[in-house]
């Protein structure tokens, strides 16, 4: 876009503007018009262009205030969907071993607003569902990969933590063309007696 020039002629600008935009003539006119009649130097923020626009945000580069000032009223876009941050609050709550009823804590209800005011955060009910399902979908990859294994050993132990006892089952694999040695957690159970 051209822009006025503050220097004392303005004749080949008007000669550009006559020959190659005809239709901004007009504008470039009522422009320097108005320049006469205004004090010879603008002030920084003042943008005249060849439509007669002045100080029109859409038309000029905003000032660094301006430009902290509208980031800060824009909501932060998602980073995230609603589904991956429900995953993520799953696998934060299943990690740690945490009760289910965390999710419905008020700290934990704050924190999640202040980190991430774009997502609801579920309740227990549907934190309970979504941990079964996931459960059931997994319980199902490791029956399918051990079907597919020719040989696999199993172990059992028993131990006791803070006067509870527990019995863990155990399986562990070497990969077939790599050799790699695989394990899983089959169950774990409190023993009582």
């Amino acid at each position: 876009m051209c822009k006025l020039s503050d220097d004392i002629s303005r004749q080949n600008l008007y000669s550009h503007l006559s020959s190659k935009h005809p239709g901004l003539l007009s504008s470039f006119k009522a422009a320097c018009l108005r320049g006469e009649s205004q004090p010879k130097k603008r002030k920084c923020d003042e943008v005249v262009d060849l439509d007669g626009i002045e100080n029109n945000p859409s038309k000029r580069q905003a000032t660094i205030q301006e430009s902290l000032t509208l980031k800060l009223r824009k909501p932060p876009k998602p980073v995230l969907t609603q589904e991956e941050f429900d995953n993520v609050v799953l696998n934060y709550v299943v990690d740690s071993v945490l009760p289910l009823r965390h999710v419905e804590t008020d700290p934990f209800r704050e924190l999640m607003k202040k980190v991430s005011p774009n997502h609801v955060v579920m309740c227990r009910k549907t934190l309970a569902k979504r941990l079964l399902a996931k459960y059931i979908t997994a319980k199902e990859k490791i029956i399918d990969h051990l079907l597919k294994l020719n040989h696999v050993c199993t172990t059992a132990d028993l131990w006791t933590a803070h006067g509870k006892s527990y019995v863990g089952m155990t399986c562990h694999w070497l990969h077939p063309t790599t050799f790699e040695r695989n394990s899983i957690c089959l169950a774990i159970r409190r023993v009582v007696g």
